[in-house]
């Protein structure tokens, strides 16, 4: 019941029997059916009968002092398989040193599953392991764009100026991509002047880049539009990053301009009826990727 609580994804017999050490499949269906009252069983892969259940199992382990044990040795099982994403889960407490080179590709994962809380842990481990100026300036900026998503106002804020202190001195892309997230924080803020000083300066360190790099600043410069009211100004910069995503067939690029570009006509007058087409189209896309966050923001947009 242990070995079954405290994994982020269902574990499956098969990962059960190596762990316990049990190796014939017919004495192990033995010991499951003793408790098959508290698991279900779908197609092999266990979880927990009811999630209050779970979490009374998952509270007394840490109780009496045996969480540390299992996840440990859960998690170096699943290092050991080479599957990082329930390794992280599971060592980012108790031995965060062996899965420190993993941290920052399964982060993204997590954000996509809406684990939010999860990824801003990912990310503050991940800094302990780090002194490079520009990897500790990308991490920030990730922090800020999380706690943008978590509501937490002061600690976009900080996040967002810790990562351009960071990049300040980086002949890099992304040091424009951090100034145009200032300039996304400076108009929640209140601060349009200074946001809309911080988007040119992010444009022209950008220079005559007129690949996906510019498609990036001008999604978020459309974001900065919507927030303003100025929704002919966020349309026409979709249009022209969808056309740069289209042509480098950037998927995610060209879902993230279309769905601005839907909240953009969506707010002009006589483009309601263009903004519901591009949105329906999204829609039938979005579901062949099943990606259930761009669904809902297509949906509150109609």
């Amino acid at each position: 019941l242990i070995f079954v609580s405290i994994p982020y994804f269902n574990i499956s017999l098969e990962e059960i029997s190596a762990l316990i050490e049990i190796k014939s499949p017919l004495d192990l269906l033995d010991k499951t059916e003793k408790i098959s009252s508290l698991l279900k069983n779908t197609n092999g892969n266990l979880e927990i009968f009811h999630p209050s259940f779970k979490e009374f199992i998952l509270d007394y382990i840490k109780s009496k002092g045996l969480y540390k044990y299992y996840s440990e040795r859960l998690g170096e099982y699943y290092l050991g398989k080479e599957d990082i994403i329930q390794a992280t889960y599971l060592l980012i407490d108790s031995n965060p040193k062996k899965i420190k080179d993993y941290l920052l590709p399964v982060y993204r994962n997590y954000i996509e599953w809406g684990e939010l809380k999860f990824g801003l842990k990912i990310l503050n481990t991940k800094l302990n392991f780090t002194s490079d100026n520009f990897e500790r300036g990308y991490i920030y900026y990730h922090l800020s764009e999380v706690n943008n998503l978590l509501g937490h106002k002061d600690e976009f804020t900080r996040c967002i100026d810790e990562s351009l202190s960071y990049l300040h001195d980086s002949d890099t892309p992304f040091y424009s991509a951090a100034l145009m997230y200032k300039a996304i924080n400076l108009t929640q803020n209140g601060e349009i002047e200074e946001a809309n000083k911080t988007v040119t300066i992010a444009f022209d360190k950008l220079g005559n880049d007129q690949t996906i790099n510019r498609a990036f600043l001008l999604v978020n410069l459309s974001k900065i539009c919507v927030d303003i009211s100025e929704y002919e100004k966020g349309a026409n910069a979709c249009k022209e990053a969808f056309e740069i995503f289209q042509k480098e067939k950037h998927i995610e690029g060209i879902f993230n301009s279309l769905i601005n570009l839907v909240s953009c006509l969506g707010q002009m007058d006589g483009y309601r009826d263009e903004a519901e087409k591009y949105a329906l189209i999204l829609l039938e896309k979005i579901a062949d990727s099943d990606n259930f966050a761009y669904e809902i923001i297509i949906l509150n947009s109609l």
